[in-house]
């Protein structure tokens, strides 16, 4: 399998804890993203 199938495979953000979810994706429940993070994710 590559990798980018594995990793479509292996995703659990469905299943973890809200806080979990958060601090991956270093998020915040009350602010969200700042713009600089939300545009190197739009990238």
């Amino acid at each position: 399998m590559n990798e980018k199938a594995d990793k479509i495979q292996n995703m659990d953000e469905h299943k973890i804890p809200l806080e979990e979810l958060l601090r991956r994706f270093g998020s915040n429940v009350d602010t969200g993203l700042s713009n600089d993070a939300a545009a190197r994710r739009n990238m």
